[in-house]
Protein backbone atom coordinates (compact mmCIF):
# COMPACT_ATOMS: atom_id res chain seq x y z
CA UNK A 1 0.00 0.00 0.00
CA UNK A 2 1.16 3.49 -0.96
CA UNK A 3 2.27 6.18 1.56
CA UNK A 4 -0.83 8.46 -0.09
CA UNK A 5 -3.56 5.69 0.58
CA UNK A 6 -1.99 5.38 4.36
CA UNK A 7 -2.44 9.23 4.81
CA UNK A 8 -5.89 9.33 3.04
CA UNK A 9 -7.23 6.34 5.74
CA UNK A 10 -5.72 8.05 8.70
CA UNK A 11 -6.70 11.17 7.33
CA UNK A 12 -10.77 9.63 7.20
CA UNK A 13 -10.38 8.43 10.44
CA UNK A 14 -9.39 11.26 12.22
CA UNK A 15 -12.05 13.91 10.18
CA UNK A 16 -14.59 10.58 11.35
CA UNK A 17 -13.29 10.83 15.00
CA UNK A 18 -13.61 14.38 15.27
CA UNK A 19 -16.93 14.31 14.06
CA UNK A 20 -17.88 11.41 16.53
CA UNK A 21 -15.91 13.71 18.84
CA UNK A 22 -18.64 16.37 18.34
CA UNK A 23 -21.59 14.06 19.01
CA UNK A 24 -20.39 12.83 21.61
CA UNK A 25 -19.46 16.00 22.91
CA UNK A 26 -22.98 17.23 22.92
CA UNK A 27 -23.57 14.27 24.99
CA UNK A 28 -21.34 14.84 27.66
CA UNK A 29 -18.82 11.60 27.70
CA UNK A 30 -15.86 13.69 25.94
CA UNK A 31 -13.17 11.25 27.56
CA UNK A 32 -14.50 7.87 26.42
CA UNK A 33 -14.92 8.88 23.04
CA UNK A 34 -11.57 10.03 22.65
CA UNK A 35 -10.26 7.07 24.25
CA UNK A 36 -12.33 4.99 21.69
CA UNK A 37 -10.95 7.11 18.29
CA UNK A 38 -7.61 6.12 19.65
CA UNK A 39 -7.96 2.73 19.69
CA UNK A 40 -9.75 2.59 16.12
CA UNK A 41 -6.74 4.64 14.40
CA UNK A 42 -3.77 2.18 16.48
CA UNK A 43 -5.59 -1.18 15.35
CA UNK A 44 -6.16 0.75 12.07
CA UNK A 45 -2.56 1.34 11.62
CA UNK A 46 -1.31 -1.79 12.99
CA UNK A 47 -3.24 -3.30 9.99
CA UNK A 48 -1.93 -0.86 7.37
CA UNK A 49 1.53 -1.60 8.60
CA UNK A 50 0.80 -5.44 7.92
CA UNK A 51 -0.57 -4.85 4.36
CA UNK A 52 2.36 -2.92 3.46
CA UNK A 53 5.08 -5.64 4.70
CA UNK A 54 3.13 -8.15 2.59
CA UNK A 55 2.85 -5.54 -0.20
CA UNK A 56 6.59 -5.29 0.02
CA UNK A 57 7.58 -9.26 0.70
CA UNK A 58 5.09 -9.63 -2.75
CA UNK A 59 7.57 -7.11 -5.07
CA UNK A 60 10.69 -8.72 -3.52
CA UNK A 61 10.74 -12.28 -5.11
CA UNK A 62 9.70 -10.81 -8.97
CA UNK A 63 12.44 -8.46 -8.72
CA UNK A 64 14.54 -11.51 -7.69
CA UNK A 65 13.40 -13.23 -10.78
CA UNK A 66 13.70 -10.32 -12.95
CA UNK A 67 17.69 -9.40 -12.18
CA UNK A 68 18.20 -12.86 -13.19
CA UNK A 69 16.41 -12.86 -16.63
CA UNK A 70 18.00 -9.59 -17.39
CA UNK A 71 21.06 -11.43 -16.70
CA UNK A 72 20.80 -14.29 -18.37
CA UNK A 73 19.65 -12.35 -21.78
CA UNK A 74 22.16 -9.71 -21.36
CA UNK A 75 24.96 -12.77 -21.03
CA UNK A 76 23.22 -14.54 -24.10
CA UNK A 77 23.26 -11.94 -26.14
CA UNK A 78 26.95 -10.63 -25.21
CA UNK A 79 28.04 -14.83 -25.95
CA UNK A 80 25.94 -14.50 -29.60
CA UNK A 81 27.72 -11.37 -30.41
CA UNK A 82 31.18 -12.67 -29.65
CA UNK A 83 30.33 -16.18 -31.33
CA UNK A 84 29.14 -13.81 -34.03
CA UNK A 85 31.86 -11.57 -34.33
CA UNK A 86 34.60 -14.81 -34.24
CA UNK A 87 32.89 -15.93 -36.96
CA UNK A 88 32.83 -13.25 -39.25
CA UNK A 89 36.75 -13.20 -38.74
CA UNK A 90 37.03 -16.96 -39.20
CA UNK A 91 35.65 -16.42 -42.70
CA UNK A 92 37.15 -13.52 -43.84
CA UNK A 93 40.70 -15.21 -42.20
CA UNK A 94 40.56 -18.99 -42.35
CA UNK A 95 42.92 -21.08 -40.44
CA UNK A 96 46.66 -20.89 -41.82
CA UNK A 97 46.33 -17.08 -42.96
CA UNK A 98 47.83 -13.66 -41.19
CA UNK A 99 45.92 -10.33 -41.54
CA UNK A 100 47.83 -7.56 -42.86
CA UNK A 101 47.39 -4.93 -40.18
CA UNK A 102 45.57 -1.66 -41.66
CA UNK A 103 44.51 -3.65 -45.25
CA UNK A 104 41.67 -5.57 -45.50
CA UNK A 105 44.20 -8.95 -46.92
CA UNK A 106 45.56 -11.91 -45.27
CA UNK A 107 48.49 -14.04 -46.49
CA UNK A 108 49.45 -17.78 -46.04
CA UNK A 109 52.85 -19.17 -46.62
CA UNK A 110 52.86 -23.12 -47.21
CA UNK A 111 54.23 -25.65 -48.60
CA UNK A 112 55.90 -29.24 -48.16
CA UNK A 113 59.61 -30.34 -47.74
CA UNK A 114 59.63 -34.21 -49.47
CA UNK A 115 62.50 -36.55 -49.88
CA UNK A 116 62.24 -39.44 -52.46
CA UNK A 117 64.77 -42.77 -52.39
CA UNK A 118 64.15 -44.39 -55.79
CA UNK A 119 65.31 -48.00 -56.73
CA UNK A 120 64.80 -49.06 -60.51
CA UNK A 121 64.58 -52.89 -60.80
CA UNK A 122 64.27 -52.20 -64.31
CA UNK A 123 65.97 -49.20 -66.18
CA UNK A 124 66.13 -45.70 -64.66
CA UNK A 125 63.06 -43.84 -65.60
CA UNK A 126 63.72 -40.41 -64.19
CA UNK A 127 63.66 -38.37 -60.65
CA UNK A 128 59.52 -38.67 -61.87
CA UNK A 129 58.08 -41.85 -64.21
CA UNK A 130 58.49 -40.64 -67.55
CA UNK A 131 56.74 -43.36 -69.90
CA UNK A 132 57.53 -42.23 -73.61
CA UNK A 133 61.36 -42.32 -72.56
CA UNK A 134 61.22 -45.66 -70.84
CA UNK A 135 63.94 -48.04 -72.62
CA UNK A 136 62.69 -50.40 -74.76
CA UNK A 137 64.51 -53.99 -74.85
CA UNK A 138 66.91 -54.89 -78.26
CA UNK A 139 66.54 -51.45 -78.99
CA UNK A 140 68.53 -49.02 -76.36
CA UNK A 141 71.68 -49.85 -73.97
CA UNK A 142 69.66 -48.51 -71.14
CA UNK A 143 66.91 -50.92 -71.26
CA UNK A 144 69.94 -53.65 -69.94
CA UNK A 145 71.45 -50.83 -67.41
CA UNK A 146 68.72 -51.80 -64.10
CA UNK A 147 69.06 -52.05 -60.58
CA UNK A 148 70.06 -47.83 -60.14
CA UNK A 149 69.31 -45.92 -56.92
CA UNK A 150 68.74 -42.59 -56.81
CA UNK A 151 67.47 -40.20 -54.06
CA UNK A 152 65.93 -36.58 -54.64
CA UNK A 153 64.16 -33.98 -53.16
CA UNK A 154 62.61 -32.08 -56.27
CA UNK A 155 59.10 -32.35 -55.41
CA UNK A 156 59.90 -30.13 -52.17
CA UNK A 157 57.41 -27.14 -53.02
CA UNK A 158 56.80 -23.68 -51.91
CA UNK A 159 53.50 -21.66 -51.90
CA UNK A 160 51.98 -18.02 -51.64
CA UNK A 161 48.14 -17.41 -51.25
CA UNK A 162 46.30 -14.32 -50.07
CA UNK A 163 42.44 -13.21 -49.98
CA UNK A 164 41.22 -9.65 -50.23
CA UNK A 165 38.04 -8.34 -49.43
CA UNK A 166 36.09 -6.43 -51.48
CA UNK A 167 33.10 -3.86 -50.78
CA UNK A 168 30.36 -5.19 -53.14
CA UNK A 169 32.02 -8.47 -54.94
CA UNK A 170 33.13 -10.97 -52.72
CA UNK A 171 36.60 -12.28 -51.93
CA UNK A 172 39.65 -11.83 -54.61
CA UNK A 173 42.12 -14.73 -54.01
CA UNK A 174 45.51 -15.20 -55.56
CA UNK A 175 47.66 -18.70 -55.42
CA UNK A 176 51.56 -19.24 -56.85
CA UNK A 177 53.16 -22.47 -56.29
CA UNK A 178 56.92 -23.39 -57.31
CA UNK A 179 58.90 -27.17 -57.19
CA UNK A 180 62.13 -27.82 -58.28
CA UNK A 181 61.33 -29.92 -61.08
CA UNK A 182 63.49 -27.53 -63.71
CA UNK A 183 66.42 -28.39 -65.55
CA UNK A 184 69.02 -29.23 -62.73
CA UNK A 185 72.96 -28.14 -62.29
CA UNK A 186 71.74 -24.15 -63.11
CA UNK A 187 70.03 -25.84 -66.71
CA UNK A 188 73.29 -26.86 -68.32
CA UNK A 189 72.65 -30.23 -68.17
CA UNK A 190 70.28 -33.71 -67.52
CA UNK A 191 70.60 -35.96 -64.62
CA UNK A 192 73.29 -38.33 -65.18
CA UNK A 193 74.36 -41.78 -63.33
CA UNK A 194 77.08 -40.49 -61.96
CA UNK A 195 76.13 -36.63 -61.43
CA UNK A 196 78.75 -34.75 -59.70
CA UNK A 197 77.63 -32.58 -56.41
CA UNK A 198 76.48 -28.99 -58.39
CA UNK A 199 74.02 -31.18 -60.19
CA UNK A 200 70.97 -31.45 -57.30
CA UNK A 201 70.99 -27.80 -57.56
CA UNK A 202 67.79 -27.87 -59.60
CA UNK A 203 66.07 -24.81 -60.68
CA UNK A 204 63.20 -23.46 -59.36
CA UNK A 205 60.26 -23.75 -61.61
CA UNK A 206 56.51 -22.02 -62.02
CA UNK A 207 53.87 -24.38 -61.31
CA UNK A 208 50.51 -22.65 -60.59
CA UNK A 209 50.13 -18.95 -60.75
CA UNK A 210 46.32 -17.56 -60.89
CA UNK A 211 44.00 -15.08 -59.47
CA UNK A 212 40.21 -15.80 -58.76
CA UNK A 213 37.71 -12.65 -58.34
CA UNK A 214 34.15 -12.82 -59.81
CA UNK A 215 34.07 -16.47 -60.75
CA UNK A 216 36.87 -15.90 -62.70
CA UNK A 217 40.37 -17.56 -62.79
CA UNK A 218 43.00 -16.09 -64.58
CA UNK A 219 46.54 -17.21 -64.83
CA UNK A 220 48.59 -20.79 -64.88
CA UNK A 221 46.35 -23.46 -63.45
CA UNK A 222 45.68 -27.33 -64.33
CA UNK A 223 43.61 -27.81 -67.32
CA UNK A 224 39.84 -27.56 -66.79
CA UNK A 225 40.26 -30.77 -68.56
CA UNK A 226 41.57 -32.49 -65.54
CA UNK A 227 39.60 -33.64 -62.47
CA UNK A 228 41.57 -33.59 -59.50
CA UNK A 229 39.36 -35.50 -57.74
CA UNK A 230 38.78 -38.57 -58.89
CA UNK A 231 42.15 -39.48 -58.61
CA UNK A 232 44.26 -41.43 -55.54
CA UNK A 233 47.36 -40.66 -53.42
CA UNK A 234 50.96 -42.02 -55.32
CA UNK A 235 54.04 -41.20 -54.12
CA UNK A 236 55.46 -40.81 -57.82
CA UNK A 237 55.77 -37.78 -58.75
CA UNK A 238 53.34 -37.91 -62.13
CA UNK A 239 50.95 -39.92 -60.59
CA UNK A 240 48.89 -42.38 -62.54
CA UNK A 241 49.29 -42.84 -66.26
CA UNK A 242 46.01 -41.80 -68.57
CA UNK A 243 45.73 -38.30 -66.63
CA UNK A 244 45.24 -34.82 -67.62
CA UNK A 245 47.62 -33.56 -66.05
CA UNK A 246 48.57 -30.47 -68.22
CA UNK A 247 49.17 -26.86 -66.58
CA UNK A 248 48.07 -24.10 -68.98
CA UNK A 249 47.91 -20.63 -68.75
CA UNK A 250 43.72 -20.06 -69.17
CA UNK A 251 41.20 -17.58 -68.33
CA UNK A 252 38.26 -20.08 -67.27
CA UNK A 253 34.89 -19.25 -65.71
CA UNK A 254 33.10 -20.98 -63.38
CA UNK A 255 29.10 -20.96 -62.78
CA UNK A 256 27.82 -22.61 -59.57
CA UNK A 257 24.14 -23.73 -58.74
CA UNK A 258 22.96 -25.86 -55.74
CA UNK A 259 24.85 -24.28 -53.09
CA UNK A 260 28.22 -25.26 -55.10
CA UNK A 261 27.01 -28.55 -55.76
CA UNK A 262 26.50 -28.14 -59.18
CA UNK A 263 29.59 -26.45 -61.09
CA UNK A 264 29.97 -25.64 -65.28
CA UNK A 265 33.41 -24.45 -66.08
CA UNK A 266 34.54 -23.12 -69.19
CA UNK A 267 38.22 -22.18 -70.40
CA UNK A 268 40.01 -20.32 -72.69
CA UNK A 269 44.11 -22.19 -72.60
CA UNK A 270 47.57 -21.50 -74.15
CA UNK A 271 47.39 -23.50 -77.30
CA UNK A 272 50.21 -25.14 -78.96
CA UNK A 273 50.77 -27.95 -81.72
CA UNK A 274 52.55 -31.15 -80.76
CA UNK A 275 52.88 -33.77 -83.28
CA UNK A 276 55.25 -36.50 -84.57
CA UNK A 277 57.51 -36.08 -87.58
CA UNK A 278 57.99 -38.81 -90.73
CA UNK A 279 61.30 -39.54 -88.73
CA UNK A 280 59.06 -40.25 -85.29
CA UNK A 281 60.85 -37.44 -83.66
CA UNK A 282 57.99 -35.68 -81.20
CA UNK A 283 57.73 -31.95 -81.61
CA UNK A 284 55.94 -29.41 -79.73
CA UNK A 285 55.61 -25.66 -80.69
CA UNK A 286 59.18 -23.53 -81.13
CA UNK A 287 59.61 -20.41 -82.93
CA UNK A 288 57.49 -20.14 -86.81
CA UNK A 289 60.20 -22.20 -89.19
CA UNK A 290 62.81 -24.08 -86.89
CA UNK A 291 63.57 -24.74 -83.50
CA UNK A 292 63.26 -27.66 -82.18
CA UNK A 293 59.83 -27.35 -81.79
CA UNK A 294 59.66 -27.81 -85.25
CA UNK A 295 56.77 -26.03 -87.41
CA UNK A 296 53.72 -26.05 -84.77
CA UNK A 297 51.64 -22.87 -85.22
CA UNK A 298 49.42 -20.94 -82.92
CA UNK A 299 46.29 -19.12 -84.21
CA UNK A 300 43.57 -19.78 -81.63
CA UNK A 301 43.22 -20.53 -77.92
CA UNK A 302 42.10 -23.87 -76.74
CA UNK A 303 38.55 -24.60 -75.72
CA UNK A 304 38.14 -26.96 -72.69
CA UNK A 305 34.80 -27.07 -70.31
CA UNK A 306 34.08 -29.39 -67.28
CA UNK A 307 30.25 -30.04 -65.65
CA UNK A 308 30.66 -31.49 -62.39
CA UNK A 309 27.82 -32.89 -59.78
CA UNK A 310 28.98 -33.58 -56.11
CA UNK A 311 26.59 -35.37 -53.80
CA UNK A 312 27.17 -37.10 -50.75
CA UNK A 313 27.86 -40.48 -52.06
CA UNK A 314 30.40 -38.66 -54.40
CA UNK A 315 30.66 -36.65 -57.55
CA UNK A 316 30.40 -37.09 -61.34
CA UNK A 317 32.17 -34.70 -64.21
CA UNK A 318 31.46 -34.57 -67.89
CA UNK A 319 34.55 -32.87 -69.66
CA UNK A 320 35.30 -31.77 -73.50
CA UNK A 321 38.09 -29.98 -75.50
CA UNK A 322 38.29 -28.20 -78.78
CA UNK A 323 41.69 -26.61 -80.32
CA UNK A 324 43.52 -26.47 -83.94
CA UNK A 325 46.61 -28.18 -84.71
CA UNK A 326 48.65 -26.67 -87.04
CA UNK A 327 51.39 -26.61 -88.89
CA UNK A 328 53.54 -23.61 -91.17
CA UNK A 329 56.40 -24.94 -92.93
CA UNK A 330 58.73 -24.10 -95.75
CA UNK A 331 59.16 -26.29 -98.99
CA UNK A 332 62.00 -27.11 -100.68
CA UNK A 333 60.98 -24.17 -103.51
CA UNK A 334 60.68 -22.01 -100.74
CA UNK A 335 56.77 -21.86 -101.01
CA UNK A 336 55.13 -21.22 -97.36
CA UNK A 337 52.47 -23.77 -96.75
CA UNK A 338 49.97 -23.75 -93.85
CA UNK A 339 47.75 -26.87 -92.37
CA UNK A 340 45.60 -26.93 -89.44
CA UNK A 341 43.40 -29.96 -88.24
CA UNK A 342 40.92 -29.68 -85.54
CA UNK A 343 40.95 -31.76 -82.41
CA UNK A 344 38.86 -32.59 -79.80
CA UNK A 345 38.18 -34.44 -76.55
CA UNK A 346 35.03 -36.18 -74.47
CA UNK A 347 35.54 -37.20 -70.89
CA UNK A 348 33.58 -38.56 -68.11
CA UNK A 349 35.17 -39.63 -64.41
CA UNK A 350 34.16 -39.43 -60.68
CA UNK A 351 34.62 -40.83 -57.04
CA UNK A 352 32.14 -43.17 -55.31
CA UNK A 353 33.19 -42.36 -51.40
CA UNK A 354 33.42 -45.78 -49.31
CA UNK A 355 35.07 -45.34 -45.37
CA UNK A 356 36.30 -42.43 -44.05
CA UNK A 357 37.53 -39.93 -47.01
CA UNK A 358 38.66 -43.18 -49.19
CA UNK A 359 36.61 -44.00 -52.54
CA UNK A 360 36.50 -45.21 -55.89
CA UNK A 361 37.87 -43.20 -58.71
CA UNK A 362 38.13 -43.81 -62.34
CA UNK A 363 38.75 -41.51 -65.48
CA UNK A 364 37.53 -41.65 -69.12
CA UNK A 365 38.74 -39.70 -72.11
CA UNK A 366 38.59 -40.42 -75.73
CA UNK A 367 39.11 -37.75 -78.96
CA UNK A 368 41.34 -36.62 -81.94
CA UNK A 369 44.22 -34.66 -81.35
CA UNK A 370 44.06 -34.96 -77.88
CA UNK A 371 47.82 -35.01 -77.87
CA UNK A 372 49.84 -33.19 -74.97
CA UNK A 373 46.28 -33.27 -72.96
CA UNK A 374 47.42 -36.58 -71.59
CA UNK A 375 51.07 -36.49 -70.06
CA UNK A 376 52.03 -39.74 -71.58
CA UNK A 377 51.24 -38.18 -75.27
CA UNK A 378 53.18 -35.24 -75.36
CA UNK A 379 54.29 -34.51 -79.28
CA UNK A 380 51.18 -37.07 -80.30
CA UNK A 381 48.72 -35.18 -80.92
CA UNK A 382 48.89 -34.90 -84.85
CA UNK A 383 51.36 -36.61 -87.33
CA UNK A 384 53.10 -34.57 -89.59
CA UNK A 385 55.16 -35.35 -92.79
CA UNK A 386 56.89 -32.53 -94.64
CA UNK A 387 57.92 -34.30 -97.55
CA UNK A 388 54.08 -34.98 -98.75
CA UNK A 389 52.75 -32.41 -96.88
CA UNK A 390 50.28 -34.40 -94.84
CA UNK A 391 48.70 -33.78 -91.43
CA UNK A 392 46.49 -35.61 -89.23
CA UNK A 393 45.21 -35.53 -86.19
CA UNK A 394 45.61 -39.25 -84.09
CA UNK A 395 42.51 -40.08 -82.11
CA UNK A 396 43.95 -41.44 -78.29
CA UNK A 397 42.04 -42.84 -75.49
CA UNK A 398 43.07 -43.35 -72.06
CA UNK A 399 41.27 -44.75 -69.37
CA UNK A 400 42.15 -45.10 -65.08
CA UNK A 401 40.68 -46.52 -62.30
CA UNK A 402 41.55 -47.12 -58.40
CA UNK A 403 41.02 -47.74 -55.11
CA UNK A 404 41.93 -45.72 -51.47
CA UNK A 405 41.38 -47.38 -48.44
CA UNK A 406 41.76 -45.51 -45.12
CA UNK A 407 42.45 -48.39 -43.07
CA UNK A 408 42.82 -46.01 -40.04
CA UNK A 409 43.09 -42.01 -39.58
CA UNK A 410 46.87 -42.72 -39.57
CA UNK A 411 46.90 -45.62 -42.41
CA UNK A 412 45.94 -45.43 -45.84
CA UNK A 413 46.70 -47.52 -49.46
CA UNK A 414 45.82 -47.33 -53.15
CA UNK A 415 45.73 -49.60 -55.79
CA UNK A 416 45.40 -47.96 -59.43
CA UNK A 417 45.92 -48.72 -63.07
CA UNK A 418 46.27 -46.57 -66.14
CA UNK A 419 46.04 -47.24 -69.98
CA UNK A 420 46.69 -45.05 -72.88
CA UNK A 421 46.49 -46.05 -76.44
CA UNK A 422 46.84 -44.11 -79.64
CA UNK A 423 45.90 -44.54 -82.91
CA UNK A 424 48.81 -43.67 -85.18
CA UNK A 425 47.87 -41.40 -88.92
CA UNK A 426 48.47 -44.07 -91.87
CA UNK A 427 51.24 -42.32 -93.19
CA UNK A 428 53.30 -43.00 -89.81
CA UNK A 429 56.96 -44.41 -90.44
CA UNK A 430 55.82 -47.94 -88.72
CA UNK A 431 59.32 -49.21 -89.68
CA UNK A 432 61.84 -48.49 -87.88
CA UNK A 433 65.41 -48.00 -89.23
CA UNK A 434 68.47 -46.18 -88.21
CA UNK A 435 66.79 -42.67 -89.26
CA UNK A 436 63.15 -43.79 -87.92
CA UNK A 437 62.56 -43.85 -84.00
CA UNK A 438 59.79 -46.36 -82.42
CA UNK A 439 56.55 -44.01 -82.09
CA UNK A 440 54.94 -44.94 -79.04
CA UNK A 441 51.45 -47.22 -79.40
CA UNK A 442 50.47 -47.49 -75.57
CA UNK A 443 51.39 -47.06 -72.28
CA UNK A 444 50.25 -49.34 -68.96
CA UNK A 445 50.85 -48.36 -65.25
CA UNK A 446 50.13 -50.67 -62.11
CA UNK A 447 50.51 -49.58 -58.61
CA UNK A 448 50.37 -49.94 -54.81
CA UNK A 449 51.07 -47.79 -52.22
CA UNK A 450 50.63 -47.34 -48.62
CA UNK A 451 50.70 -44.13 -46.34
CA UNK A 452 51.71 -43.99 -42.53
CA UNK A 453 51.17 -40.52 -41.10
CA UNK A 454 52.30 -40.94 -37.24
CA UNK A 455 51.81 -36.69 -36.69
CA UNK A 456 49.46 -34.35 -38.12
CA UNK A 457 51.48 -32.75 -41.32
CA UNK A 458 54.43 -35.27 -41.32
CA UNK A 459 53.68 -38.43 -44.02
CA UNK A 460 55.90 -41.34 -44.75
CA UNK A 461 55.02 -43.39 -48.38
CA UNK A 462 56.21 -46.36 -49.74
CA UNK A 463 54.94 -47.73 -53.10
CA UNK A 464 55.64 -50.06 -56.34
CA UNK A 465 54.82 -49.40 -59.88
CA UNK A 466 55.04 -51.41 -62.74
CA UNK A 467 55.19 -49.92 -66.91
CA UNK A 468 54.95 -50.95 -69.47
CA UNK A 469 55.47 -49.14 -73.07
CA UNK A 470 54.41 -50.62 -76.60
CA UNK A 471 56.14 -49.19 -79.77
CA UNK A 472 56.33 -49.69 -83.21
CA UNK A 473 58.71 -52.22 -84.59
CA UNK A 474 56.99 -54.31 -82.07
CA UNK A 475 59.50 -53.11 -79.18
CA UNK A 476 58.62 -53.01 -75.80
CA UNK A 477 59.79 -51.61 -72.46
CA UNK A 478 59.09 -52.53 -68.68
CA UNK A 479 60.25 -50.70 -65.51
CA UNK A 480 59.64 -52.13 -61.94
CA UNK A 481 59.63 -48.63 -59.70
CA UNK A 482 60.48 -49.25 -55.58
CA UNK A 483 60.08 -45.68 -54.19
CA UNK A 484 59.94 -44.33 -50.31
CA UNK A 485 58.50 -40.44 -49.92
CA UNK A 486 58.88 -39.23 -46.65
CA UNK A 487 57.38 -35.17 -46.48
CA UNK A 488 56.24 -32.74 -44.20
CA UNK A 489 53.84 -30.00 -44.80
CA UNK A 490 53.83 -26.61 -43.63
Amino acid sequence: MSKVLYCSLVGGALLLGTSSMAVAASGGDMKATVKKLQAQVNALSVKLNKVEAKKQESNAAPSKKNQDKVLHDVTSRAEAYIDEKLAEKEKKTPVGYIDIAGSNTAIKIGGFVKIDTIYDAGPFTGDSSQLPTLPLRNYTADAQRTGYFHMHARQSRLSFASLTATKNMGELATYIECDFFGTNNFGTAAVSRSEPSSASAYNFRLRLAYVDFAGFRFGQDWTTLYDQEATGSTVEFNGISANNIARNAQVRYTMKACEGKVSWAVGLENPYTDYTDSTGTLKGDSAFLGGSGGDGFQQMPDLTTMLKVKGDAGHIAIRGMARQLTVKFSTTSGAVIKKSVGGWAAGISGKLKTYHKGGIYAQGIVGDGVGRYLFDLIGQGAAFNSTTTQFQAQRAWAVSVGIEHYWTEQWRSNLGYGHTGIMLAKFSPFKVTSTVLPISRSFDQMLINTFYKPIDNFEIGFEFNYYLRRATGRYKGTGKRFQLGIKYTF
